[in-house]
């Protein structure tokens, strides 16, 4: 991954949105613009967002990721 691949990443998770997809995208967006991350979503351009889904808390009380939607 590199910090030119947004645009595919981005068409990839819209079009084919599977959580690899969409982990893909949201590890591009955690390595390269940070800036549109707003502590409950990434901000993906066109009025659309990348929400994390947290699961139950582990026993460390942490909310693990285990998926993710854009909406």
């Amino acid at each position: 991954m590199t910090r030119y691949d947004y645009q595919e990443l981005r068409e990839k998770a819209i079009s084919n949105p599977t959580f690899d997809n969409l982990k893909n995208l949201a590890d591009w967006l955690s390595n390269y613009d940070m800036n549109s991350w707003n502590g409950e979503f990434w901000d993906i351009d066109d009025g659309q967002r990348l929400y994390p889904v947290y699961g139950d808390e582990d026993e460390n009380g942490c909310f693990p990721i285990v998926n993710y939607e854009i909406a």
